[in-house]
């Protein structure tokens, strides 16, 4: 295994406590013999990192590889992408069809027409940095609202 191979993880019982799940992408930043420092992406909520120890045993190499901008772009920032990696993926905090409401005014919604206390339901549980897309009832489209500016009211 060799630096920024693509790899998968086939086994996610070691890291439970990662929240990492089996079939999560993430790239090879460094290896020894039994183990391999890897950058793993969250499927659920895009943004989202974690740099992890993971046996290679628990990893399949792709095929695919990445370009060279992608790894010239990794070595330049490898240092700040360690520093603001973070230590588990988070949980969900939302489900699909969770019925949810607004709890803070705010102009980056009010602009919308939507304030505090407005109910909506959440139309696409794959957040993208902490933002989740939520259908709100007296609207006609959806929008992405940060997951500290929602309680769940019924899941």
């Amino acid at each position: 295994m060799k630096k920024f191979d693509l790899v998968v993880l086939n086994n996610e019982k070691p890291y439970i406590k990662l929240n990492i799940k089996e079939k999560t992408l993430g790239i090879v930043l460094d290896s020894n013999q039994n183990t391999a420092q890897v950058l793993f992406f969250n499927p659920k909520n895009l943004g989202e990192y974690l740099i992890a120890e993971i046996y290679q045993k628990d990893l399949n190499i792709q095929q695919e590889e990445i370009s060279k901008e992608i790894k010239q772009d990794i070595e330049k920032k490898l240092d700040e992408l360690i520093k603001k990696a973070k230590p588990f993926f988070d949980v969900p905090k939302f489900k699909l069809y969770d019925k949810v409401k607004l709890i803070v005014e705010d102009e980056k919604y009010t602009k919308f027409g939507i304030h505090k206390g407005e109910i909506g339901v959440v139309v696409d549980d794959n957040a993208v940095q902490n933002y989740v897309e939520v259908d709100f009832v007296n609207f006609n489209d959806s929008i992405s609202v940060d997951f500290n500016d929602l309680e769940i009211i019924n899941n």
